[in-house]
């Protein structure tokens, strides 16, 4: 079988080197991008969990859930039973399994707007075109985030 001939390569015709204005700009760029993406890390902060505990919100979570879409009828899940358990008797099986999948839904709802927030900061710089653009996006994102 005839090997095929590559397309030679054009002598004189290399990719143009960025300007220096361009090479700023996309160091700008990454800089805000750096700055956008630390703001978020401290928004999850106080959502973020040991993988260990995270393991134990998913599992209890998925027994309020499943606890809850039965009508609350039946055994008492372990980990909701705990949740009555811990409160003294506090509060009724019902309670905990509810408390549960708000605190749940909240997490997510809380991850979620971070995310947005996060994402509409970088798309903002990535349109930006001057020093002076990327720098209001960055810190509309950072306060945008610090705020959550």
């Amino acid at each position: 079988m005839p090997m095929s001939n590559p397309t030679p390569p054009v002598v004189g015709k290399e990719p143009p080197m960025p300007s220096a204005r361009q090479e700023l700009l996309r160091i700008v760029r990454e800089e805000a991008a750096r700055a956008i993406d630390a703001a978020a890390e401290r928004a999850r902060g106080p959502w973020l969990v040991a993988p260990g505990q995270a393991l134990t919100y998913r599992e209890k979570e998925q027994q309020a859930r499943g606890y809850a879409s039965a009508g609350y009828a039946g055994a008492v899940p372990p980990l909701v039973r705990l949740e009555v358990d811990a409160s003294g008797g506090a509060i009724t099986a019902k309670q905990a399994a509810d408390a549960i999948i708000a605190a749940a839904d909240a997490a997510r709802a809380a991850l979620a707007a971070i995310e947005l927030e996060r994402r509409k900061g970088m798309l903002a710089i990535r349109k930006a075109r001057t020093e002076k653009t990327i720098h209001a996006a960055r810190d509309a994102a950072v306060q945008a985030l610090g705020a959550l």
